[in-house]
């Protein structure tokens, strides 16, 4: 009996076990039967699992480190030509019986303490012409338990008897795994690859990269692919509400890869689907903010800004109406009040909120900002909501915000005065806003009493 060492040892990827063999094994029975149509078929005697593809013959040099047919090939899981070595080097480690066919010949594994290398490696003890002719490549292994065949029938789909519900399928992404009981696990071509917290659905991607231990699936890849297999059902027709609604919730958890992913690589137009549901839960009149700030800058503007994720705030911003600037702009001025028109009040309020404005000093002395009280518009706004607008380098303030106590008088003018440095929601805005409003009251205690 002949004896073909592999150089190998032992110890090889010591964290492979009875699963990542049995994966590699049956990996490598799926993508011959891709390559070559040559369907597999798997057969269980007793204790023993046998995995076939019939019409297939094993070439020898398949035990070769650096031969493979798959590389470059889309089609198939494998890449490297490892598989099926590793994938019995890992199994024969935990203890089973492995027998290939190969031709005529059948291959029996073992580990052999080699003189040649001085250390113990996995070999192949080999029966030749066992049979009369060639045969169909077959891989024996036994014992397997119950308990691992059910683990190889849940972990790769196409051996799965009750699959689970998917949509979406797209040639080059993948398909959505819509099935509770599948939330976070993600799937490489139909094989298991790891679970992930965080996510509202199950993956099957077919076109992500994996390290060579087949575990582990970069973020990034997760994201992008995941938002371009939502973005084909959102554009599409006759996706169930309920799915809508699924994918929804994913942004506004503003959590992990799957989310990072909707809110950078979804399309406007899938953007515009999830647009639609917020109006609907929020109604026609909200917009998405991101902070207690984006709430205020809503209000300004005459709307109700609803606090999501900032991711989520970011990604419905890109449409069109669904901005706080956006909607800004489409507020029009119905009236524009002469100072002289406005009561002695009105005019005080205006005028000290100005003045105020005007103590705030930069660190050189200089005036923060300097406005006039003839320098702002007074208006009635089409929006009875909409307290103040800046537009075209010009500030308007609705005549009833005049009708309130001095600081919300002073809150309006600082807001608006402040949009000569940034637009609603940007962070120079928002940090102009908290240090104008500090630099006036420190000017103010500054002052000498009279």
């Amino acid at each position: 009996m002949a004896t073909a060492e592999l150089p190998i040892t032992r110890d090889y990827l010591p964290t492979w076990g009875v699963w990542e063999g049995l994966r590699e094994i049956v990996q490598n029975g799926l993508d011959e039967s891709v390559q070559n149509s040559s369907p597999m078929e798997i057969e269980s005697d007793g204790m023993a699992m046998t995995i076939r593809n019939v019409g297939s013959i094993l070439d020898p040099k398949a035990f070769l480190f650096g031969h493979t047919t798959k590389a470059d090939d889309a089609r198939t899981v494998g890449q490297y030509g490892e598989g099926l070595k590793l994938g019995i080097l890992a199994l024969v480690r935990a203890g089973k019986k492995i027998e290939i066919v190969v031709g005529r010949d059948v291959w029996k594994a073992r580990f052999l303490n080699s003189r040649k290398y001085g250390a113990k490696i996995l070999a192949f003890d080999i029966q030749k012409d066992a049979y009369e002719e060639d045969q169909d490549v077959a891989v024996t292994i036994e014992p397997v338990e119950d308990g691992e065949r059910e683990m190889i029938q849940k972990r790769i789909l196409s051996l799965n008897s009750n699959r689970p519900e998917m949509v979406g399928t797209d040639a080059y992404y993948g398909s959505l795994i819509t099935d509770e009981a599948y939330r976070g696990r993600i799937f490489v071509k139909g094989i298991w690859v790891c679970d992930k917290e965080d996510m509202e659905f199950g993956y099957d991607f077919h076109s992500v990269d994996l390290n060579r231990d087949r575990d582990f699936v970069r973020g990034w890849d997760i994201g992008y692919a995941a938002a371009n297999i939502v973005n084909g059902l959102l554009n599409g027709e006759g996706l169930p509400e309920s799915i809508v609604k699924r994918i929804y919730k994913v942004m506004t958890t503003g959590e992990g890869d799957e989310a990072d992913g909707f809110a950078s690589y979804l399309s406007l137009d899938a953007k515009k689907v999830l647009a639609d549901v917020f109006r609907r839960e929020h109604g026609e009149n909200a917009v998405p903010v991101a902070d207690s700030n984006g709430v205020r800058q809503a209000e300004f503007a005459g709307m109700a800004g609803v606090v999501v994720p900032r991711t989520m705030a970011q990604a419905l911003a890109a449409v069109p109406g669904m901005a706080v600037k956006d909607r800004a702009a489409e507020v029009e001025i119905e009236k524009l009040y002469p100072l002289d028109e406005l009561t002695v009040a009105e005019r005080e309020k205006l005028a000290t909120a100005c003045l105020l404005v005007g103590e705030a000093r930069t660190e050189s002395g200089r005036s923060y900002v300097e406005i006039r009280a003839d320098d702002l518009n007074i208006v009635d706004f089409s929006r009875e909501t909409t307290l103040g607008l800046f537009q075209y380098g010009k500030i308007s303030i609705a005549r009833k915000v005049l009708d309130r106590s001095l600081d919300e008088v002073l809150q309006v003018v600082v807001h608006e005065v402040l949009h000569f440095l940034g637009d609603d929601g940007t962070r120079s805005h928002s940090e102009a806003q908290s240090e104008l409003l500090c630099k006036i009251v420190t000017a103010l205690w500054d002052k000498p009493l009279n």
